[in-house]
């Protein structure tokens, strides 16, 4: 349901938690982003870092597809500013492929200005979808190891029998 407040809403929403719960916002500020210090070093090391949205919020459906471009262009900015560059990939938050509008992946393709965008796809990424610009990712659910290794085998399975035009 947050898909369908302004910022003004999220802004108050966010405000009455700290102002509840001020000890529970303290550590999930805390516990779940991780400091620029850190992003730096994983990117130090190899690790891609993407853009994924100032608010991450269902950017591909109907109600939210107006604010793609500015949350995309709001993160870009802070990483740039962060990373001292431009991200190559820009990831789809809550992307559910059977709520996406029709033409979602198009704006969303051109409005990543040449990057790669990464879509929840549940299938492989072929060499047409690379030429595109276009990188599918396996939803994958928070479960133990041995379950995840067989949804990530399943969806595999499914990619390799599909045909190439599955999840678009």
């Amino acid at each position: 349901t947050m898909n369908h407040f302004d910022d003004a809403v999220l802004e108050a929403i966010d405000a009455v938690y700290a102002s509840a719960h001020p000890q529970r916002a303290a550590v999930d500020r805390a516990g779940l982003h991780m400091s620029w210090d850190d992003v730096r070093s994983l990117r130090d090391a190899g690790w891609t870092i993407a853009n994924h949205s100032a608010n991450h919020l269902p950017l591909l459906e109907a109600s939210a597809i107006g604010r793609l471009q500015n949350e995309h262009d709001a993160c870009e900015t802070v990483l740039e500013r962060e990373l001292g560059t431009k991200t190559t990939l820009w990831v789809a938050p809550f992307d559910r492929p059977a709520h996406r509008t029709e033409s979602s992946v198009a704006q969303f393709v051109a409005s990543a200005s040449g990057r790669t965008v990464v879509l929840v796809g549940d299938r492989i990424t072929t060499s047409v979808d690379l030429g595109s610009q276009v990188i599918h990712r396996i939803n994958a659910p928070v479960v133990e190891a041995d379950t995840l290794v067989g949804v990530v085998r399943s969806a595999a399975r499914r990619s390799q029998t599909a045909p190439s035009d599955r999840g678009q």
